[in-house]
């Protein structure tokens, strides 16, 4: 797989402080360079640049161009932080890895490369950095404080990881039958 940058915001830095903050080490050591923007990184609460340092996360100031086009901007639904992480991500080419809704529109309607927070871990699934139990169990724990992942995008996540791992016959922390080809089974 080829090592993607990506512009991370608020929302899944907590996501995965509340739960798991390893998985965000992994996605900057396997899966590509891993940007947090200062302003974004005010929002989290005890999470600073040592846990960034420790984790492989690298501190990108924007311009000073692209904090005044923030202050001013009037996307819909965007705080000002927001629309940082949505302009850095287009200037960097850079995938912008949000669990916010009004970012993901924002970032469609620019055509800038978008991301859910879950979806790396099916990456790392795919990769055997994550075994698909603890991708499913950071998932739930994920649902479980954040209303916003609901039980649907849980069966959609539980679903993409069977589709990884359909082929050796585990589905997302049960065990399937297989079944064989001999005649009259």
């Amino acid at each position: 797989m080829e090592r993607s940058l990506y512009v991370i915001d608020s929302s899944v830095i907590i996501d995965y402080k509340q739960t798991r903050t390893e998985v965000l080490g992994l996605i900057a050591a396997h899966l590509g360079k891993v940007v947090i923007l200062p302003p974004i990184l005010d929002e989290v609460d005890d999470f600073g640049k040592d846990d960034c340092n420790r984790l492989g996360l690298e501190i990108v100031t924007p311009s000073l161009e692209e904090y005044a086009e923030a202050a001013i901007h009037k996307e819909p639904g965007l705080s000002a932080e927001d629309y940082l992480c949505l302009v850095v991500s287009e200037r960097l080419a850079a995938t912008c890895l949000t669990n916010d809704g009004a970012l993901h529109k924002a970032c469609r309607r620019r055509k800038i490369q978008c991301m859910c927070g879950l979806r790396p871990m099916l990456h790392l699934t795919e990769m055997k950095i994550l075994s698909p139990r603890e991708a499913l169990r950071t998932a739930q724990a994920i649902h479980a404080n954040n209303t916003y992942i609901t039980d649907l995008v849980i069966e959609d996540f539980r679903r993409e990881l069977n589709r990884i791992i359909a082929p050796k016959g585990e589905v997302a922390g049960r065990k399937t039958r297989k079944t064989t080809d001999k005649p009259g089974r």
